[in-house]
């Protein structure tokens, strides 16, 4: 065997904390992993909620069996914990391979998804065992200089993270929450720090709009120039927003039209298109439409190309009270829309 220099790094590979995952976790986890989407969803889910089961059982073993609560609601992206108070927020991946890991925007940045501690957990699903690599609470986060990816996403590299999970019992067992201060109104910074308006699109099929918002007739007739026909099912609402992009030079104004009706299973049926105006005849090159799911994670985009006299995402389902986000985005000018079913 070959000896060599062992380095302070080398540690996180020495000695991980690591945890048994047991039958009931497997069961209770595809169980609960059985959520709307496509299959890597489904795993994703899962995998966090191998970690999550983890997690929870090692918190309860060594902070005086306190009870913890479970928070579901982003298991496809993340997965969040809370006992006495803290709340935990587990970064899953099946490996760390790259020494790092992708964390979203709304993580750092949007009050909804703020934790006192971030956790990364590697879950080996078939040796049956879950490792905690690292620990890093907010105040730490918030302060680093984390490099962007695509997607306005960040990378955060696993060598950030405190790796002794014995830190995070100490500051649980003698500390309170609020020494790691989380700002309740913290807004995206791409909304100017304009408070979020959730458009609830089960009201529209009362006829019921939100400020600014317009039925397919009375936007074509505005003045805007819309060069756009469509065809109408019966119980079918087209609704729609001009949306303005404030470019460097100029301007540019653009119609996000959804098309809304409902199903069988009462879900809604969705279509997001986006439309020039001005008589243009085509959409600026390289206009994205984005759709996020509540978590800040990207689902679905489309690019126009040179002669797109329109784009639109493929359509899909949702069932009441999903949320979601459409983002229009142009060299780097973007406006966003929330909305709930």
């Amino acid at each position: 065997m070959t000896n060599r220099l062992i380095e302070t790094s080398d540690f996180r590979l020495l000695i991980p904390e690591e945890i048994w995952l047991e039958s009931e976790d497997y069961d209770l986890a595809k169980q609960l992993s059985e959520i709307e989407g496509n299959e890597e969803k489904k795993w994703q889910a899962y995998i966090n909620l191998l970690g999550m089961f983890a997690l929870e059982r090692w918190l309860k073993e060594r902070i005086n069996d306190e009870p913890v609560e479970r928070f579901l609601d982003t298991i496809d992206t993340y997965g969040y914990l809370q006992q006495q108070g803290f709340k935990f927020c587990l970064l899953t991946q099946e490996d760390f391979l790259q020494e790092g890991m992708i964390i979203s925007k709304p993580l750092i940045n949007h009050s909804d998804y703020l934790a006192h501690f971030y956790v990364a957990m590697e879950v080996l699903e078939e040796e049956e065992i879950a490792i905690i690599r690292g620990v890093i609470s907010y105040d730490k986060l918030s302060q680093l200089s984390l490099p962007k990816i695509e997607n306005n996403d960040y990378w955060l590299f696993l060598d950030y993270l405190d790796p002794e999970p014995n830190h995070l019992l100490m500051t649980c067992k003698y500390l309170e929450p609020s020494t790691i201060i989380l700002p309740q109104n913290l807004v995206n910074q791409v909304k100017d720090n304009v408070q979020e308006t959730i458009v609830n699109l089960s009201n529209w099929l009362e006829d019921i709009l939100e400020e600014s918002w317009q039925n397919l007739e009375q936007l074509i007739n505005t003045d805007a120039g819309l060069n756009f026909a469509t065809r109408r099912l019966s119980e079918e609402k087209k609704i729609g927003k001009f949306i303005r992009l404030q470019m460097e030079l100029d301007e540019q104004i653009f119609v996000l039209l959804l098309t809304i009706s409902p199903t069988e299973e009462n879900k809604l049926r969705i279509q997001v298109q986006l439309y020039p105006t001005n008589n243009q005849t085509y959409l600026s090159s390289g206009i994205k439409l984005r759709m996020y799911s509540k978590s800040g994670k990207l689902v679905k985009e489309v690019i126009a190309g040179k002669q797109d006299n329109y784009i639109q995402l493929p359509p899909f389902s949702a069932p009441k009270d999903r949320q979601f986000k459409i983002e229009v985005n142009l060299n780097n000018s973007s406006i966003d829309e929330t909305f709930r079913v």
